[in-house]
């Protein structure tokens, strides 16, 4: 089992990063919204970006489930925003994975990138499905068949795994907890494309990889790019090599283990 320390779960701005992330600022405005600011700028680099129907009095606060959670401050249910509802590659326990196509999860460009990367998982009415660069799928589960996924339903001793349907069928999504409620987990799809079941028990403080999908990274779609190969055994730290006669397109691409360039 591979171990982590503590991990980034979220960001709000990964489209646009913050130059100086030591000097930003989050602030609640006038009407409401959730505001970022790097620096002494006045134009905020990220925005909850909501339409209220007049001036609201908004506050936000982060859930022990890792929710980030806007709402009305008199009346705390009424919720205008929530992180689990825009997630970036992670979904945590709780949050749900909908079949709505914007709504997926997209790996991090590189291991210090936040930005979205090439490979992301995402949710159609058929199941869970694994996509390369947002068009190409390369990886997807068995047929739904009204009442779960065999191929999440056996993994239960950890995991207890709830596929809804809307009342009309039209929606539906994936959610999940956890048996023992003292742990933490959480799904990751990394930037080599794997999605990775992650365990932090109770009486340790270190995250374990306890599942891969793939469970090699010779599966994964276009990961080591032109004339680049899956290195053997697989190395999450440096996943590919240049066939003999090659050099990497970008060596700081390749030290961040993005070989996307070949």
């Amino acid at each position: 089992m591979e171990r982590f320390h503590e991990e980034t779960v979220w960001v709000a701005n990964r489209e646009n990063s913050l130059s100086h992330p030591s000097f930003s600022r989050l602030e609640l405005s006038e009407n409401g919204n959730l505001l970022l600011f790097e620096g002494f700028s006045e134009i905020p680099v990220w925005s909850t970006n909501l339409t209220f129907p007049q001036l609201s009095i908004t506050e936000a606060v982060l859930g022990d489930d890792g929710n980030f959670v806007l709402s009305g401050r008199s009346n705390t249910s009424s919720i205008f925003w929530e992180s689990f509802d825009h997630p970036t590659d992670t979904l945590l326990p709780g949050a749900k994975l909908w079949t709505r196509k914007p709504q997926q999860l997209i790996s991090w460009k590189n291991s210090e990138d936040p930005a979205p990367g090439m490979f992301s998982l995402g949710l159609n009415p058929n199941g869970t499905f694994l996509e390369w660069n947002r068009s190409q799928i390369y990886g997807r589960s068995e047929v739904w068949n009204g009442t779960s996924l065999s191929s999440l339903s056996g993994r239960n001793i950890i995991f207890n795994y709830t596929f809804v349907s809307s009342k009309n069928e039209s929606e539906r999504y994936l959610t999940y907890s956890l048996h023992n409620p003292s742990n933490l987990a959480r799904f990751r799809i990394a930037q080599t494309g794997q999605i990775r079941a992650l365990l932090c028990l109770s009486a340790l403080s270190i995250w374990s990889i306890i599942g891969t999908s793939p469970s090699n990274l010779s599966d994964d779609y276009a990961l080591c790019g032109a004339f680049g190969v899956v290195q053997y055994p697989d190395n999450s730290s440096n996943s590919c090599g240049c066939l003999k006669g090659f050099k990497p397109f970008s060596m700081e691409d390749t030290r961040l283990n993005d070989w996307s360039g070949g």
